[in-house]
């Protein structure tokens, strides 16, 4: 049987140099983009985890030394070294330069922790002036010692107000600012915050993800009122928005490229439009086509018998056999 000459427009029997390469190229970038996606999770998890220990480390130390934002503060760095362990400089000489590193990118503290319990109200309802500890320090205080005794001899409790057991339990949240190892995690984050000017977005439009822990521990020692820390690394109850935030909240939920649905402010300057308060009129629909028996679907505008737009009939090649 001959076969066809090979520069027959129609032949069958086509080279298939670089067939294997142009299938295998798609998929090894497709491993590679995986691969780099495990390592970026991988990395993610660690962080955590010793962001968590490190968290529960500043939790027993405030929960023994009267919840001080200073023993919280110095024991969640501390927590932190293993992070930054490695050869050449020691972990704290790392862990204060990747510290300085943030605050100089983002002009704020590279992490913070509110102490959300024991709040303003409990002291105000347990609060012990009577205590030593109150008097020396001048700061209120609460009660630690005899709770049972305490919540029998005061068992009446506000609707909103806390227990003589929540009043002395440390309650901890944690914002830590994780830096991606892969540069387009940080293109990402940037495209994809939100617009309240909290602390969680700054960190995000500056490529950083902000990790939120949150922790409980019973106190081991009487509360005492402190003040915050002047850098923000530690405040006492939830922290605020800007007042621009606040009083304005954002128009839309998400902004850039990677949301799903772009929304963008509707202005119509014709009159009857949304913004000159009147009805606009509604604009004429195209032809409608006429309904299926039963109310189901359209009928085609093509008549039966041609092809449908776009159809084209494809050569058929005939060989011999």
């Amino acid at each position: 049987m001959p076969l066809p000459p090979s520069n027959a427009p129609c032949s069958p029997y086509r080279p298939q140099q670089g067939g294997a390469m142009s299938e295998f190229l798609p998929m090894a970038i497709l491993v590679f983009l995986l691969g780099l996606g495990g390592l970026e999770t991988a990395w993610w998890l660690f962080t955590r985890q010793a962001v968590s220990l490190a968290l529960l480390e500043a939790a027993r130390a405030g929960s023994t030394q009267h919840a001080s934002p200073q023993a919280i503060a110095a024991a969640f760095e501390t927590g932190l070294r293993p992070l930054h362990a490695g050869a050449g400089a020691n972990a704290a000489a790392r862990l204060q330069a990747s510290l300085q590193r943030h605050r100089s990118q983002t002009g704020g503290p590279p992490w913070r922790i509110e102490i959300l319990q024991p709040d303003a109200g409990s002291f105000r309802q347990y609060g012990s002036p009577n205590l030593p500890l109150a008097k020396s320090t001048g700061m209120p205080a609460i009660d630690n010692d005899y709770q049972y005794e305490q919540y029998r001899l005061n068992p009446v409790v506000p609707p909103d107000g806390p227990t003589i057991y929540q009043a002395n339990t440390l309650s901890l949240r944690l914002t830590y600012l994780h830096r991606p190892l892969l540069p387009g995690i940080a293109v990402l984050l940037r495209s994809i915050r939100s617009e309240t000017g909290g602390y969680a977005d700054e960190a995000m439009r500056h490529g950083l993800l902000p990790m939120m822990r949150y922790l409980q521990l019973g106190m081991e020692s009487h509360p005492l009122r402190w003040p915050g820390l002047p850098d923000g690394r530690v405040v006492m109850g939830a922290a605020k928005l800007p007042p621009a935030a606040e009083a304005k909240p954002p128009a839309f939920s998400c902004s850039g490229g990677w949301c799903l649905q772009p929304q963008q402010a509707i202005t119509d300057p014709t009159p009857g439009g949304p913004d000159s308060g009147g009805s606009s009129p509604t604009p004429p629909l195209p032809d409608e086509q006429a309904p299926l028996p039963g109310g189901h679907g359209t009928e085609p505008s093509t008549p039966p018998g041609e092809p449908l737009p776009g159809e084209d009939e494809f050569p058929v090649c005939e060989t011999g056999m």
